[in-house]
């Protein structure tokens, strides 16, 4: 998936994720797109802890999974 295809999910939505067999959800924490805060969370107990991320880029290149930031893993997950 594209930065650009993520984008505009996440304007209208709150999209859950999986990657390497780990499903996520991504709720808008607070305002609204494209200044929305984003908060992130695993299905299935799975160990990861996130902040709240300010903005796409924030969420992109700060919200880490399993070592590499979510723009890294983008092309790869499933939706």
């Amino acid at each position: 998936m594209t930065v650009l295809d993520f984008s505009k999910i996440l304007g209208y939505s709150e999209p859950d994720f999986g990657y390497h067999g780990t499903w996520y959800t991504i709720c808008w924490a607070g305002n609204t797109f494209p200044n929305v805060d984003f908060s992130i969370s695993a299905f299935g107990g799975a160990e990861d802890q996130f902040p709240t991320f300010h903005g796409l880029d924030d969420l992109l290149d700060n919200c880490i999974i399993e070592g590499k930031s979510l723009r890294e893993i983008l092309p790869e997950i499933e939706m």
